[in-house]
């Protein structure tokens, strides 16, 4: 049997383990852009200096290379025919496959703000090529604005404090990292960062970018506010990469269109990961992923396990792990605190939705089984910190 996988991050490298172990005698071949299996998350580290590229591999680089896996680095699938089960590379090359798998990820999205898309320096911080591009004005004499106030954002704004150059984030709530953290704790990092000299602009929108040749020279903010910049971040969000789904003439609606054993429309072509857009958690894109390598090889596995959304984050030394949803208008918040410890969970009708755990996450996988169970927060509302489940 011969198996193709395109993309080599979370999902793609599961469906590969999962082929390795179900099928030894299967023929594995992988496309990828990337030249190494990195991880997003710890990019950030990357670029502040802080880690080298050996130590953000969530997998020794040579993996396949040591399990028979073929492997074209740096190469993009374009395109194909799955009738004929083939699929071109982008220079010609033909593979061909008895099952494909797509685990494409997502792309950021660069808004369509005047000037933005123009600008020739403006990068997003997804892949290791964009960090590669911001690294090369680490060590000058620049400022950055940074479009976005979410973790990616602040991810890239901790990077240039740490490396020195001044940074202005712009976003458009009232607080940084929406998503992750409530009003109260995005203040208490807000605080960090701007100890560390970045500067916010919270509640505004970018209303234009100025160019000088091709090169964005300010930001024009909704209230006539100028920043001036020699270099933009964009961290807006990000978008399934169903450009390869469609030319093959997979069903897309958000992601590709799968079932439960992460089928697509199209028999023999299975998808997973970002590219689905059922959910950005890493532990589910390695869910799909092994699911998909189990069912492409002729077992029988089901998608079912649906992880709580969980972000790690570790920023001038005050770690802290935001788990499911955070920012519900209608929750209850319970606070405690154990010396510099502090657990916040917030609830509805005692069913606890989500939690931050600040500096000792220890219990973070207890607070995620809790919230993806469902479970009441009466019998331990009184003490988080010891819970017995």
């Amino acid at each position: 049997m011969k198996y193709l996988i395109v993309g080599v991050s979370a999902a793609g490298m599961s469906a590969v383990k999962a082929l390795l172990e179900k099928d030894p005698q299967g023929e594995i071949t992988v496309v990828s852009k990337d030249d190494c299996p990195y991880s997003r998350i710890m990019m950030y580290r990357l670029l502040a200096g802080e880690m080298d590229k050996k130590a953000i591999l969530f997998e020794k680089d040579d993996f396949l290379e040591r399990n028979r896996v073929q492997w074209y680095r740096g190469r993009e699938a374009v395109g194909g025919d799955t009738e004929a089960k083939k699929i071109r590379l982008d220079d010609g090359t033909e593979l061909s496959y008895d099952k494909l798998l797509l685990a494409t990820g997502a792309f950021a999205v660069i808004p369509p703000i005047p000037g933005l898309r123009e600008a020739k320096n403006v990068h997003p911080f997804r892949d290791l090529p964009d960090e590669e591009a911001l690294n090369r004005y680490c060590g000058q004499n620049v400022k950055a604005v940074i479009i976005g106030g979410g973790l990616v954002g602040l991810d890239a704004a901790y990077a240039f404090c740490k490396r020195g150059i001044p940074v202005a984030v712009v976003e458009m709530m009232d607080h940084i990292m929406g998503l992750q953290l409530d009003f109260d704790t995005a203040k208490e990092y807000q605080k960090l960062f701007e100890n560390a000299g970045a500067k916010f602009y919270l509640g505004r929108k970018v209303e234009k970018v100025v160019l000088d040749c091709d090169f964005a020279d300010s930001v024009e903010l909704d209230n006539g506010a100028s920043l001036p910049c020699d270099v933009i971040v964009a961290a807006a969000g990000v978008r399934p990469n169903t450009a390869l789904a469609e030319k093959l003439g997979l069903q897309v609606n958000r992601g590709v269109t799968v079932n439960d054993k992460m089928e697509t429309s199209v028999p023999h072509v299975y998808a997973a990961g970002d590219v689905t857009g059922l959910s950005g958690v890493w532990q589910n894109a390695m869910a799909q992923g092994k699911a998909a390598g189990v069912n492409m090889s002729g077992g029988e596995a089901v998608y079912e396990t649906r992880f709580a959304q969980r972000n790690m984050f570790n920023y001038f030394g005050e770690m802290a792990v935001s788990l499911g949803d955070v920012s519900a208008p209608d929750a209850e918040i319970v606070i405690q605190h154990e010396g510099r410890n502090t657990i916040k969970a917030f609830h509805r009708d005692g069913i606890v939705l989500g939690a931050i755990l600040q500096r000792d996450i220890m219990k973070a996988s207890l607070w995620q089984k809790i919230i993806e169970e469902k479970i009441s927060i009466e019998p331990f509302k009184s003490d988080l910190f010891h819970i017995n489940l």
